[in-house]
């Protein structure tokens, strides 16, 4: 792999660990890396499981606990932009792929 890939995913990791921590995801995966023209910025997409804490509805948990589906880890997005030139990330926003694709 290119040395400056690999620095731009160390950057995109290290700044979503600041935001993240360990105990809230787990299994970090880098699903994608683009670059954004004309800028010249990268997108790293980074998969991971996190705990889901929204409630659940009293039908929803009857249905779950009937079929024994009573998993709290959801599969989640984000999407870094790192700035190749200042060796930083721009930005760090959610990101809801394609419905199919994932």
């Amino acid at each position: 792999m290119d040395n400056g890939i690999e620095t731009i995913i160390q950057i995109a990791l290290d700044e979503f660990r600041k935001l993240i921590s360990e105990d809230q995801a787990k299994v970090v995966e880098i699903e994608e890396i683009e670059e954004k023209q004309p800028s010249g910025n990268f997108l790293v997409t980074l998969g991971y499981w996190a705990k889901d804490t929204k409630p659940a509805a009293a039908a929803d948990m009857v249905v779950s606990a009937m079929s024994g589906l009573m998993n709290p880890w959801r599969r989640k997005f984000k999407r870094v932009e790192v700035d190749p030139k200042k060796k930083r990330a721009v930005a760090i926003k959610m990101y809801e792929p394609p419905l199919g694709v994932s």
